[in-house]
């Protein structure tokens, strides 16, 4: 939870460099875009770089979540599901769902979360709550039966 805070952070601090390092430029010089360039180039490549970190986060926490509920995550073949990433260790290149892969197993999981809620509240519907009316009834018969033997002596 903490990593990807501070990874946002850091992302909000590379835009702060650079919105002052554009600011320093006077826009109307002749080769301002070029300077725009050269000055913005070094903080784009660990901008996409945390972007990545950032993905992984969310496709490796999508997944877990997926295994938690019993949802089929979409297999590595299937196109436009996954792709890969450079490695951050040395085991080879990482793998992970693209924004339509994300988006497909976050409405498994939203249709799996619906499905156990249903079966709960059936549950409640047709066992508790009947058995609760019966109980209440039974109460309420053995008060008023209590109450007329009473009345009686």
């Amino acid at each position: 939870m903490f990593g990807i805070w501070r990874l946002k952070r850091r992302v909000q601090a590379m835009k702060k460099k650079v919105d002052k390092e554009v600011d320093q430029l006077d826009p109307k010089s002749s080769n301002f875009h070029d300077e725009v360039v050269k000055r913005v180039m070094p903080f784009g490549k660990e901008y996409f770089k945390v972007g990545e970190l950032i993905d992984q986060h969310y496709s490796q926490k999508l997944c877990d979540e997926a295994r938690k509920f019993d949802v089929e995550i979409p297999e590595s073949d299937e196109k436009g599901m996954w792709r890969t990433t450079p490695a951050t260790s040395d085991d080879g290149d990482d793998i992970e769902l693209t924004p339509k892969g994300r988006s497909t197993v976050r409405k498994l999981i939203d249709a799996e979360k619906a499905r156990r809620f249903e079966v709960r509240t059936l549950w409640v519907m047709k066992f508790w709550l009947p058995l609760l009316a019966a109980l209440v009834g039974i109460i309420g018969s053995l008060t008023g039966l209590v109450a007329i033997l009473q009345h009686k002596k």
